[in-house]
């Protein structure tokens, strides 16, 4: 695969014309009861060409506009596709980073909460900055009934200390923690 030079303009471009979209995974319980979904970036270029998030992120997620204009579309179109839908009991989960949760963005996130359960996702690669000010953030958000859950713990960012700083309400193990912690159970006499 070649590689592609992308923009900043280019990211921009897609934004305001609608290309970038929220794709919606299905999240099933081990009965394979749909619980929720996991919110997924993807840029459509063409009819036959989509963009991961590999493409564009690293580049949105160190600008701060860039990265909130971002989320705002996502959010915009999230709104839109859940208003008219029964969603008792389902949540979405949702990445973000912390220079993101401005006043606008969190009134998106409170307004979408309003039509299904929304979980925040704080990235292994955030470099929270204003720990505090974040912080107050992650507490008024919680107030309002948003639910936040650190994502691949023990990747990046998202090891120990930050596990205790904050107030999260789910742990999101990255699958090589996960297998190694399972291993560990099962070599262990837990399973002799």
């Amino acid at each position: 695969m070649n590689s592609i030079e992308i923009t900043k303009k280019q990211i921009t471009d897609a934004i305001f014309t609608g290309k970038i979209q929220p794709f919606i995974q299905p999240i099933v319980n081990k009965n394979k009861v749909l619980v929720g979904y996991e919110v997924l970036a993807r840029w459509i270029v063409s009819e036959h060409e989509i963009r991961l998030p590999l493409t564009f992120i690293p580049i949105v997620k160190d600008d701060q506009q860039l990265s909130e204009c971002l989320t705002n579309a996502l959010l915009l179109q999230l709104i839109s596709h859940f208003k008219f839908h029964n969603n008792i009991g389902l949540f979405i989960s949702i990445n973000i980073y912390s220079h993101s949760l401005t006043t606008p963005i969190i009134n998106l996130l409170i307004t979408l909460n309003q039509s299904i359960n929304v979980v925040i996702e704080i990235l292994e690669n955030d470099d929270i900055i204003n720990i505090e000010h974040f912080r107050t953030t992650l507490d008024f958000l919680k107030i309002e009934g948003i639910k936040v859950a650190i994502d691949d713990f023990g990747c990046g960012n998202n090891v120990n200390k930050r596990l205790f700083d904050y107030p999260f309400d789910y742990v999101k193990l990255i699958d090589f923690l996960l297998e190694t912690l399972i291993l560990m159970y099962l070599s262990s006499n837990h399973c002799k």
